[in-house]
């Protein structure tokens, strides 16, 4: 038999009128069975402080976290807040954990268990691993906790499992306005702009001037802005520039058999 070792210092508060002692205690598993209806634990004397060493039965609890709950009565029959401590059973060989049956996800504040959001789960199974589409329309910009817990078919819930996420403003995907610019950044809004029709995807295709007297290596960037003003990040290509080249008429021509006997000869 699986039993949970249990050692707990208690003590009995003090009166005026009358000195108090502890006479009886109990303790019981989740769920409060009422005041004496808990499984008594024995004393070795009444006193006003107590150290309680008991194993635990956990036999009859379905494998994962479970809450502990001990109190104490006094001689004057006043029953002592619950001691709890948060206790985790472990799969035995031979266990058949049961089946998931539900699942649902809340924000920010538990609205109670049951109480969330449900998702569909699949059925006849011990674990469920899948991608969920959450809609967050509800939520203000801002960070936000979302919280998801699932239970068996013994009846019991998970503890929760969170993640912390952060919902931006609401914004359009229109681009009404782009521009480039050359090497160096001269600004949002400061390079040239780029005729095109908005949307929210654009395919651009210009005629660009380039700026440049000298040959080489140079960037060109490229970007959007939004309804709202936001720009997008640049989008960048690398240009060569070459000298330009001036082609003359044609004067002369001459030809010649295998071997060359030179320019104009």
């Amino acid at each position: 038999m699986k039993a949970l070792p249990l050692i707990l210092g208690l003590l009995a508060s003090c009166s005026f009128l009358q000195a108090q002692f502890i006479r009886s205690a109990e303790y019981f598993f989740n769920t409060d069975p009422g005041y004496g209806n808990g499984v008594a634990i024995p004393l070795a004397q009444a006193g006003k402080y107590i150290v309680l060493q008991a194993a635990i039965p956990v036999s009859d609890l379905l494998p994962g976290l479970h809450n502990l709950y001990v109190r104490t009565q006094n001689n004057r029959g006043y029953w002592s807040l619950p001691e709890s401590r948060l206790v985790y059973v472990a799969a035995v060989s031979g266990f058949a954990a049961p089946d998931l049956v539900a699942m649902e996800y809340f924000f920010d504040k538990d609205p109670g268990i049951g109480n969330g959001q449900q998702v569909s789960i699949t059925e006849n199974n011990t674990s469920d691993s899948r991608n969920i589409l959450i809609n967050l329309e509800d939520l203000e910009p801002g960070f936000h906790q979302l919280y998801i817990r699932v239970r068996n078919a013994g009846g019991y819930w998970s503890v929760s499992e969170a993640r912390r996420f952060f919902v931006s403003g609401a914004v359009t995907t229109e681009v009404p306005a782009a521009e480039y610019f050359f090497d160096t950044d001269p600004g949002h809004g400061g390079g040239t702009p780029l005729q095109l029709l908005a949307g929210d995807s654009v395919h651009l295709v210009a005629e660009v001037e380039l700026p440049f007297t000298q040959p080489g290596i140079h960037y060109m960037y490229v970007r959007t802005r939004s309804a709202e003003g936001v720009w997008s990040l640049v989008e960048s290509r690398v240009l060569y520039v070459v000298h330009p080249v001036k082609i003359g008429a044609i004067t002369a021509a001459e030809y010649f058999f295998d071997t060359d006997p030179g320019f104009g000869s």
